[in-house]
């Protein structure tokens, strides 16, 4: 049978440990306390040559961890920072970091048990809402409620496009082959609508079939003050087109340029 293990008492230790320190006999001294002769070297060699404290072993709390708080703290920060990041990306972050090697399943666990979850990713555009673009904003609300006030006829542009392919994904065939059919390599051109409204309703509108570029933005600027010009209702010079910053109105000012139409204004809606 294995022999009983004995836990000496912490005054015992002490007293062995600091007659070895003066030079005394304590070998006497463990035998007086009744403490094995290799124990007592064991605490010499450690305590009294080694210089490591006498200190009461801590029982009981928290077991030690190798993933610790502070750890834990770094992942949740990289989430918080990136959400996208995999189990394995966050493993080779906190081996950089740390030195610390784990499972990519240790980190889950971690990530779990802080309620972080994986779900649908929500994408924001990086510049939403900074500082500046609502400085942006408030200057475009101020030159508008200007224009509004000075009874100019505020005018919107806006375009959508809709998708005119239509096809059926089940078909009949003799049993045992598949329903096969013959179709065109694209779906077809889809059909853009762009019209502009005013406080009144609409005002003028286009459509066409294909992509919607800058040149069919600007053809339809020109047609639209023309309309209006024609009405003989509203003077070019009262007019203030609102644009927004879609990739087809970054060269709207070339046809405000033009004699033509110079008399209207144009306005950028906000970031």
């Amino acid at each position: 049978m294995p022999a009983k293990y004995y836990r000496y008492a912490l005054e015992t230790k002490l007293r062995v440990v600091d007659t070895a320190r003066n030079d005394g006999n304590w070998e006497r001294i463990a035998s007086e306390l009744g403490v094995k002769l290799n124990t007592a070297r064991h605490w010499v060699r450690r305590h009294v040559h080694g210089d490591e404290p006498v200190q009461a072993r801590l029982r009981g709390g928290r077991a030690s961890q190798k993933v610790t708080s502070a750890m834990v703290e770094f992942l949740l920060e990289q989430i918080r920072y990136d959400p996208d990041l995999t189990l394995r990306q966050l493993a080779d972050r906190l081996e950089n970091e740390t030195g610390v090697r784990v499972a990519p399943q240790t980190i889950k666990n971690h990530v779990d048990a802080a309620c972080f979850t994986m779900k649908q990713l929500h994408k924001e555009p990086q510049y939403m809402n900074t500082s500046i673009n609502k400085e942006k904003r408030r200057d475009y609300l101020v030159i508008l409620q200007e224009y509004q006030a000075a009874g100019k006829v505020i005018l919107y542009i806006d375009e959508t496009n809709f998708n005119l392919w239509s096809t059926r994904t089940r078909g009949r065939s003799l049993k045992g082959k598949r329903a096969v059919k013959k179709v065109f390599a694209g779906g077809g051109q889809n059909m853009h609508v762009i019209a502009c409204i005013s406080q009144h309703g609409l005002v003028y509108f286009e459509t066409r079939f294909g992509s919607n570029r800058y040149t069919n933005t600007n053809d339809f600027i020109r047609s639209l003050l023309r309309h209006v010009a024609q009405q003989g209702e509203i003077s070019l010079s009262d007019v203030v087109l609102v644009l927004e910053n879609a990739p087809c109105h970054c060269r709207a000012e070339v046809v405000f340029g033009e004699s033509e139409f110079e008399q209207a204004t144009l306005l950028r809606l906000g970031p």
